[in-house]
């Protein structure tokens, strides 16, 4: 059965996805994708890459399938491995560089 995420779990997929894959969100994009997560598997794997600035439909469908899998997983309660070690970044709280890496 798919869950609609919590604040806690959004964070942690989210800290998953870029810990594993790199999908590390620019603090704008991270706060827009916590404010309005999409609730189905898909539209958020969908949403991740966006905000990467990447076409879902134009990118590697290996990696593709494997971030989906991933929020699959998470969609239904799995909690991504290594994420009890820690709390995933607070984008709200990081010090702004002046550099760019998205």
């Amino acid at each position: 059965m798919l869950t609609v995420l919590n604040t806690t779990e959004l964070e942690a997929l989210l800290y998953h996805l870029c810990v594993e894959y790199g999908f590390c969100l620019q603090p704008n994009e991270y706060a827009k994708l916590c404010a309005d997560p999409p609730a189905e598997v898909t539209g958020f794997t969908d949403a991740v890459y966006r905000a990467e600035g990447l076409d879902p439909a134009a990118t590697n469908q290996r990696v593709y399938r494997m971030v989906h899998a991933a929020v699959e997983r998470a969609f239904r309660g799995v909690r991504p491995e290594g994420t009890g070690r820690g709390a995933p970044p607070n984008h709200s709280d990081a010090p702004d560089t002046g550099r760019d890496i998205g």
